[in-house]
């Protein structure tokens, strides 16, 4: 009795596992996201960090690989910022954009393990990305030297946190502090991608 009870148990534990294994399994057709961005954008050197916010806003997609570690898009968009340079002034709202990439781990999913529930109320996803910056200029800003007038483009890079809270298994409000970095041109004019190594 003792025997056909232990291969009983056996069985019905391979049956749960594969029962667990192809619940967990997935397809390129889920676990995606689509997020919709606000917030503020500053320079952290030579403004006054408070006093030199500008809006920002944007959208991103993002593909969930496991329940630590995620890939995506995003597309982020500068309000007034040209005011920041006392040369350089845009005629439109939008002075600036960012187009890129990005690879996120949820630290928590890492080094804590995903929960039964399968949602937290409180995590944070370690984030880095690279892409595409533009800035959109006006003629007026470069007169007398109207003849490079154009407008700039640049590769960036990207890290920063997002602190996200779970309102749901469906919806987060996250706070995502980042930094980014104009990774072209020169001392001197640090935006001028064509005089580099890297035009």
């Amino acid at each position: 009795m003792k025997k056909m009870f232990l291969i009983a148990v056996a069985a019905a534990s391979m049956m749960t596992a594969q029962a667990q294994q192809a619940l967990e399994a997935t397809n390129f057709g889920s676990n995606w996201s689509v997020g919709i961005d606000g917030g503020a954008t500053t320079p952290l050197t030579g403004h006054a960090f408070f006093g030199s916010m500008r809006g920002a806003f944007g959208l991103h997609v993002e593909k969930q690989i496991s329940p630590a570690f995620a890939l995506g898009v995003e597309g982020l968009a500068g309000i007034n910022t040209s005011s920041w340079y006392s040369d350089i002034h845009s005629k439109t709202a939008i002075d600036n954009t960012y187009v890129g990439a990005y690879g996120s781990v949820n630290l928590f999913n890492l080094f804590g393990g995903l929960r039964c529930d399968g949602v937290r109320i409180f995590d944070i996803d370690l984030v880095a990305g690279a892409g595409w910056g533009h800035n959109f200029n006006s003629p007026q800003a470069f007169a007398p030297y109207a003849y490079g007038v154009r407008d700039q483009n640049y590769f960036m890079t990207k890290a920063g946190l997002n602190f996200n809270f779970n309102l749901s298994s469906v919806f987060t409000l996250p706070l995502k502090p980042s930094v980014s970095w104009n990774m072209t041109g020169t001392e001197y004019t640090p935006l001028e991608v064509e005089y580099t190594s890297a035009a």
